[in-house]
């Protein structure tokens, strides 16, 4: 099983500040880092809950992570 995460970011194409955009998608990575390593660690896995990056495309910001296999997949 490969579980995939994907994190959307629609945005106006002409902004003022275009690193708030990428700001925005590192926060929603971290967020979701964070709660899967709440998870992980609240089922009593010991191991760093972390993700690799597997694609982005143009057009719209939309990154493809999946997590590093570990202690996650042998309990899945």
């Amino acid at each position: 099983m490969n579980p995939e995460l994907s994190i959307k970011i629609d945005y106006l194409k002409d902004r003022h500040n275009p690193e708030e955009v990428f700001e925005a998608m590192a926060l929603y990575i971290n967020a979701y880092r964070d709660f899967g390593q709440v998870l992980s660690n609240s089922i009593g896995i010991k191991a760093d809950f972390n993700f690799q990056l597997n694609e982005i495309k143009s057009g719209s910001i939309l990154s493809k992570l999946s997590v590093i296999p570990g202690k996650i997949d042998e309990i899945l």
